[in-house]
């Protein structure tokens, strides 16, 4: 599998699978993984996936599929840890790993410890001050914990405000990106500052209820699908693959694991290009809205928290 370039220096994979739902399947789906060729994870705090994607992990590493080095593991700060050093040693614990390939911040705010993110009461959600808040990651790069070190969820103004105190820069942005959310701008900035842009809910996020169902049943994607006789998704992630940005997908099934794996055999011409960065963008998604106080919170839309 190829892979990114970072400015750490690391090669991160072009694609990663998502490890974000916990359920009884968690542990074999990311063991078929490793097994089909994956060797890129992403997981997160928040998620609660971490033991689960650390005991894949030590099966594999047991059964002699991979040693340590061959995998590329990411995981993401909560906004509920403000002691950063110490919440990473809590994942790597419950990842059995001693160290991680790159270490996201979740969302550029943090929450009150105990606070319920869908219920925030006045005094639960503050901003972040990158000049006393990225220190901490940048420890976790010095004391051997993480490789790299990024960011997800941040928009063009948030990164200049880091990038402006950073000694270490954020090497990651993860965001949404998806053919009717293409990120343009935000894209070209990165590009200028060599930080790589991670995809997640490459296809929509459809049938949940953060996602939208209209990157899958779009026309346009239909028919270049059905002509190069490819999945919709294979379609849609060989576009991010065209456009530098690597990506993280969540599938359970290993018939659909197979299938994202096996994208960079689909090959979209100059016009089917040009036909998806064409379709009307839809920015539908609600990603952040848990966040949102329109009284007496820093965010009062969600426009305050992308700032556009």
């Amino acid at each position: 599998m190829e892979g990114f370039k970072l400015n750490s220096g690391a090669v991160m994979p072009t694609i990663g699978m998502g490890i974000g739902v916990k359920n009884d399947r968690t542990v074999d789906a990311a063991f078929a993984a490793i097994e089909i060729g994956y060797r890129c994870f992403d997981t997160a705090r928040h998620y609660g996936t971490e033991p689960l994607l650390g005991e894949a992990l030590r099966r594999a590493f047991k059964a002699g599929l991979v040693k340590r080095e061959d995998v590329f593991v990411t995981t993401k700060l909560s906004p509920a840890d403000a002691d950063v050093v110490t919440a990473l040693k809590s994942s790597l614990s419950d990842l059995q790993l001693d160290y991680v390939d790159l270490f996201l911040v979740h969302w550029p705010l943090q929450v009150k410890k105990g606070a319920d993110y869908r219920n925030l009461k006045p005094g639960d959600l503050t901003t972040i001050d990158p000049k006393t808040f990225w220190p901490g990651m940048e420890s976790c790069v010095d004391a051997g914990l993480a490789k790299s070190i990024g960011v997800s969820n941040w928009s063009i103004k948030k990164l200049e405000e880091l990038l402006s105190v950073a000694r270490i820069p954020p090497a990651v942005n993860q965001v949404e990106v998806h053919p009717l959310w293409r990120q343009e701008k935000l894209r070209e900035y990165c590009k200028q500052k060599g930080i790589v842009i991670t995809a997640y809910s490459p296809l929509g996020a459809p049938n949940n209820s953060y996602g939208i169902n209209d990157v899958l049943t779009n026309s346009t994607i239909n028919e270049i699908a059905q002509r190069l006789n490819k999945t919709l998704a294979q379609v849609i992630l060989r576009w991010l693959y065209e456009k530098g940005v690597s990506f993280v997908v969540r599938s359970y099934t290993r018939t659909r694991l197979e299938e994202n794996f096996n994208v960079l055999d689909c090959t979209l011409s100059a016009a089917d290009i040009q036909m998806m960065d064409s379709i009307s963008e839809q920015k539908k998604a609600v990603h952040g809205r848990d966040f949102i106080q329109p009284d007496c919170g820093p965010f009062k839309t969600l426009e305050d928290l992308w700032d556009e």
